[in-house]
């Protein structure tokens, strides 16, 4: 069995998704209920106001914003920019204004909660001058400002064209998924032992029969395929540093094994187990740097078409259906880890 003690340092990664972010969510509620508090979170677009509900204690206001919004999102997520739809594509950012969005936020996530939080959450950005990420934390003395992490998560949500940028020092910041869907390497370098990767499609979502017509559902498909390619891609690189370092590893001892064989002297075989280490040590490969981490990905199951094209409705699945299909994987992974957890759901 494995406790949560055993999972060393944990982090959470949680990509965008919109009204898919319910199943992370989902998920959430059973980290709660069980006990395992993560010391570290990184999110994007909805996964960072996810991991903000989170790390601030919100997670009863967080599953209730996602009961009330099912049947009309519009009510709490966008207004019509009815001025820039006049102008067109002219003079106007976006479709969407940010207004209601930034209500909820400031009303219902409590970033004064997020701030005082043990949890470190990195929320992330894109810069749209200089094509880079933007990374804002309550960790950060820079960052410690309600307001500032407000335009944070704003911006982490921007999706280009459909909601405005935000404005920070003088740059427009959009959506961190344009740059960074999947950022796990944010999780392995902040030092994190056993990272859960809670995604919000399945890794088998771009399969599809789907022919795409109008440029709206052309663009979305190409986004949608850059990052999810990405999004497999660090996933696997992943899994494979842990198969060569358990493999280096192996190799090492099978090598000093070998060559203690021969020696009975055992000062003499000490000397050989650190002439092999030396040698090994100094080979260089790439991956030698790296740490070993438990990955752990927690995903939905696969539909017959991806709710990605539905901006602001779902059509395969409900709202409730994404919270209580979250909650069920991810006790499925807690089980499969055989991990011993504290159940805050037995003491109510």
């Amino acid at each position: 069995m494995t406790t949560i003690a055993d999972l060393g340092k944990i982090g959470l990664v949680l990509p965008g998704g919109f009204l898919r972010g319910a199943f992370q969510a989902g998920a959430l509620k059973a980290f709660h209920e069980r006990g395992i508090r993560p010391s570290y979170i990184v999110g994007v677009s909805v996964g960072a106001l996810n991991g903000a509900a989170f790390a601030a204690g919100k997670m009863d206001s967080l599953l209730s914003l996602y009961e009330a919004a099912t049947p009309r999102p519009s009510k709490f997520l966008y207004d019509w920019n009815l001025a820039g739809l006049l102008r067109l594509f002219f003079w106007s950012e976006s479709v969407f204004v940010a207004g209601p969005l930034r209500r909820l936020i400031e009303k219902q996530l409590g970033l004064g909660d997020l701030m005082a939080s043990d949890i470190k959450l990195d929320i992330i950005a894109t810069d749209f001058q200089d094509g880079t990420e933007v990374v804002f934390s309550n960790h950060n003395p820079d960052h410690r400002d309600p307001k500032l992490l407000t335009e944070a998560l704003l911006a982490s949500a921007a999706m280009p064209v459909v909601f405005p940028p935000i404005i920070y020092r003088d740059h427009q910041l959009f959506d961190g998924g344009v740059i960074q869907e999947n950022p796990i390497s944010y999780a392995i370098r902040e030092g994190c032992d056993t990272i859960f990767v809670i995604l919000t499609d399945s890794q088998e979502h771009m399969r599809t029969e789907k022919l795409f017509h109008s440029i709206y559902f052309i663009a979305r498909r190409a986004g949608n395929i850059v990052s999810w390619r990405a999004t497999r891609k660090d996933i696997r690189r992943g899994m494979e540093i842990n198969r060569n370092l358990e493999a280096y590893q192996d190799l090492e001892a099978a090598v000093a094994g070998a060559l203690r064989r021969h020696l009975t002297d055992e000062r003499a075989r000490d000397e050989m187990d650190d002439a092999v280490r030396r040698i090994f040590a100094h080979r260089r490969f790439s991956f030698q740097e790296k740490r070993r981490v438990r990955l752990a990905v927690i995903e939905p199951d696969p539909a017959s078409e991806s709710e990605s094209y539905a901006l602001f409705k779902l059509t395969q699945k409900t709202v409730p259906e994404y919270l209580a299909e979250g909650y069920r994987k991810t006790m499925a992974t807690f089980e499969e880890l055989k991990i011993v957890v504290h159940d805050r759901a037995e003491e109510q």
